[in-house]
């Protein structure tokens, strides 16, 4: 049973034996032996300073974490390390001729921090003295990961405990320890590094400060903590700090779109004018997004109204494109109106000269790929209509474009396999009458009613708020295409008459009388419609 109990022992002095440390090939194959050994260990464990130096012990660990290749590997870094920690193994710091440990030394835990995380707080068992703390070259050191990871807050709270100070700075990139716990949204250590003296306002050499990070975070909760223990300890904060790209902690919000963090920035003093590298303000920013750009224009007024702050519609970025050439170029008619009410200037507006899917627009989601569809369409032409009330002259290569966005996405053609009447599917009914396209009429009604009466009911941007509300893929499968393609037909008929109308009086010379073109034009699908305007923009070519 002892023979039993020492065999690992044996096997592991015959290996250390054997391997020349010196020699690379021959301590990577030690490596992957003695994992194997650890794997399949029993019996007593080793104390692994009667076999290897601390150098060596450290190499090992290090080994252990950058494998993950190798078929002969431990199964889980954490393994090795916690084998590790049973034997009983603890760093002791070198010390200079004082007799004051020496921190300035590259551990395991330093290679840990990019890429092999998880394994930090078992290291942690192993570099126990919180007294001691080791930074690298870059001069990022034990403390600062410690505040990277939620599951370390004991690990902070010791440092800290011992004399650590809150604001040491790594020397490469001048981060702050508040800063790393920010952006890692490691909410309890924002909360100790602050109690404990943290200087909120420490910006990094990029000039990131960990308000920046704050505003970037999903966590709102942590947000208005972070406000909260500062306006306690009556530290005021640097609200307006622009970090290297001359973004401050507002534009880091609204890129994100998180309303309650831009509601606290802005009642606390943000500057909602202030301009960026791009010479973007937060609202370029709100024009940019794709599936809350209205609401989020909205919040963004109201809130600077209540503070009295007049807000910059016109303030062009340095390619002379202003909130509302943004709204419209990523098909946003909902934004663009409140743009306009605001006093937004469309003379400087451009129409996209070619269409295409706005930035939001996500092709990674397949299931939702029709309703995607259709608010490109429904959205450009709602953009036209809410523009063309308020006099904007749309060229004709604009509008073909429009057209070309139907042809190229399928909404002239019913699909082949649907039954004549679709509308009549039982389950298409009952999912129908809850999908409301205004106050008064529902999806079921639309696909009732004849396309003239529907004409006069809905506006495109009923059509675009409809394709961003509600869901393609909650009515049966063999409706859903079908039902897109009829509304795209109802919601573009207008828009194709005008320009047919135009085209074929063209095209015929004028030799017949516009009454009669207006009869032909009225007869016609949008798919023979964009022919004849096709026909004619051919012809001008």
């Amino acid at each position: 049973m002892d023979e039993q109990k020492q065999f690992c022992l044996k096997m592991l002095k015959n290996l250390r034996e054997e391997v020349n440390w010196e020699i690379e090939e021959e301590r990577r194959g030690f490596f992957r032996k003695f994992h194997v050994l650890v794997k399949n260990w029993f019996g007593e464990l080793p104390n692994l300073r009667d076999f290897f130096s601390p150098e060596e012990i450290e190499s090992i660990i290090v080994e252990s974490m950058r494998n993950k290749d190798d078929p002969d590997r431990i199964d889980d870094d954490f393994s090795f390390i916690k084998f590790v920690i049973d034997t009983g193994y603890k760093d002791e710091p070198k010390l200079d001729k004082d007799g004051k440990p020496l921190v300035n030394r590259k551990t395991p835990l330093h290679h840990a921090v990019t890429n092999y995380c998880y394994v930090i707080p078992g290291l942690f068992n192993i570099y126990d003295r919180f007294d001691v703390n080791y930074a690298d070259e870059s001069g990022y050191t034990h403390f600062h990961a410690a505040c990277m990871l939620p599951h370390c807050v004991e690990v902070v709270e010791r440092f800290l405990e011992l004399g650590q100070d809150p604001n040491c700075l790594t020397s490469e990139t001048g981060d702050s320890p508040l800063l790393i716990a920010a952006d890692s949204e490691n909410e309890r250590v924002v909360e100790l590094l602050l109690e404990n003296g943290a200087d909120p306002n420490l910006a990094a050499k990029d000039g990131i400060t960990p308000l920046h990070c704050i505003s970037f975070s999903y966590n709102e909760q942590m947000v208005m903590k972070f406000f909260k223990i500062n306006n306690d300890k009556h530290q005021p904060l640097l609200i307006n700090a622009q970090n290297y790209l001359g973004s401050t902690p507002l534009h880091c919000a609204t890129e994100c779109g998180f309303y309650e963090t831009v509601k606290l920035l802005l009642r606390k003093g943000a500057n909602p004018n202030l301009v960026n590298e791009k010479g973007w303000t937060p609202l370029h920013f709100i024009c940019r997004r794709d599936d809350d750009s209205e609401y989020f224009a909205k919040i963004f007024f109201e809130i600077n109204d209540e503070k009295h702050q007049m807000v910059e519609v016109n303030a062009p970025d340095k390619l002379g494109r202003t909130p509302l050439q943004l709204a419209v170029t990523n098909l946003q008619p909902l934004t663009a109106e409140i743009l306009l009410s605001r006093g937004a200037d469309m003379s400087c507006i451009v129409f996209p000269t070619e269409i295409q899917f706005p930035e939001g627009f996500d092709l990674e989601f397949k299931d939702n790929w029709l309703n995607i569809k259709f608010r490109l369409v429904s959205g450009a032409l709602a953009v036209v209509e809410c523009l063309e009330k308020r006099g904007y002259q749309l060229y004709r290569s604009n509008a073909m474009n429009i057209m070309k966005l139907f042809a190229e996405n399928g909404f002239f053609e019913m699909p082949a396999n649907i039954q004549k009447r679709w509308y009549d599917d039982e389950q298409f009914a009952e999912k129908a009458k809850n999908n409301m396209l205004n106050k008064n009429l529902s999806l079921y009604d639309v696909v009732q009613l004849k396309p003239e009466e529907v004409e006069k009911r809905l506006t495109c941007s009923d059509y675009f708020a409809f394709a961003c509300y509600d869901d393609f893929t909650d009515l049966p499968e063999g409706t859903k295409e079908a039902c897109a393609v009829h509304l795209s037909e109802i919601m573009a008929r207008r828009f194709f008459r005008e320009w047919a109308l135009e085209s074929l009086l063209k095209l015929t010379r004028y030799k017949l009388p516009i009454l009669c073109c207006e009869v032909i034009i009225n007869k016609l699908m949008n798919k023979d419609l964009y022919s004849v305007c096709f026909a004619h923009t051919s012809i001008n070519l």
